[in-house]
């Protein structure tokens, strides 16, 4: 059964998404095995799908996925045998971490800034959660065992000195996301007609991007510039950033559909 399930999960991965998947298979059969808690990294929603799929195949391993609070985008998964009593602290292998702004940063400083800096101390990604900008500060959840590093290094987002502080996890203040709402029309509801659009690009430009595996549909790499797109589905655009089909609004006289589509601020 288990074997079945994997190959049939694997049917619907790319290439670049095989080694993760094994890496997934490893991690249920390792607690299965030896009935010990195993703790990812933190995953984008797309490694998360996949490791539930996994373990919704099988009655031995449960996982218990977390960011810090209920809408958290990127999470750490706690695999554990499906015996275990539901009594895990979700946030043990989380910190909370704090920037404070000065007035002149406040209105220079985004979310490409602060993940920029963190990077540029060899961070990894898979090390952060979820970065949240606000007007003063910016709250950063991050794996346990990084926190005392950047307690001690980090001091600079781009240009600015910053402070950096250790808050309780109850501190944690999760950010709205907003987005910036515009109105577009399109011939169809393909991929390169919607970046066309959206990325202010010829249509011959959009498909270029895509096939250049530099888009994400649902957090999963998109190459093909036919794709069609739902109302709900999330964009990621290399050096053009993210977007959301937010509404449909209905047809133009002359056949095209008209679209809220909206760019993350």
């Amino acid at each position: 059964m288990w074997s079945v399930l994997k190959e049939k999960i694997a049917q619907h991965v790319r290439a670049d998404e095989q080694p993760y998947l094994s890496r997934a298979e490893d991690w249920i059969e390792q607690v299965a095995r030896n009935g010990r808690l195993y703790t990812t990294d933190f995953l984008d929603p797309r490694q998360t799908l996949l490791l539930e799929s996994l373990v919704r195949g099988g009655s031995e391993v449960r996982a218990l996925l977390w960011g810090g609070y209920e809408q958290a985008e990127r999470r750490r998964a706690y695999l554990h045998p499906s015996f275990w009593p539901d009594q895990l602290d979700p946030n043990q292998g989380l910190r909370l971490l704090e920037v404070r702004l000065s007035a002149r940063a406040v209105s220079a400083l985004n979310h490409r800034d602060f993940l920029g800096s963190l990077l540029s101390l060899g961070v990894k990604r898979e090390k952060m959660g979820d970065l949240l900008p606000e007007a003063d500060r910016c709250q950063v959840v991050v794996a346990a065992e990084i926190a005392d590093f950047l307690l001690l290094s980090w001091h600079q987002v781009g240009r600015f000195a910053v402070q950096v502080e250790e808050r309780e996890m109850e501190q944690l203040r999760p950010v709205e996301t907003e987005w910036l709402e515009q109105a577009i029309s399109v011939p169809s509801m393909r991929l390169d007609a919607v970046l066309a659009e959206g990325c202010h690009l010829s249509r011959r430009d959009a498909s270029s991007l895509v096939r250049s595996q530099k888009v994400q549909v649902n957090w999963k790499v998109e190459d093909n510039p036919s794709c069609e797109l739902h109302i709900g589905d999330n964009l990621s655009v290399k050096g053009f950033g993210r977007f959301r089909l937010l509404e449909g609004l209905g047809e133009s006289k002359k056949g095209r559909q008209r679209l809220k589509l909206g760019k993350l601020k």
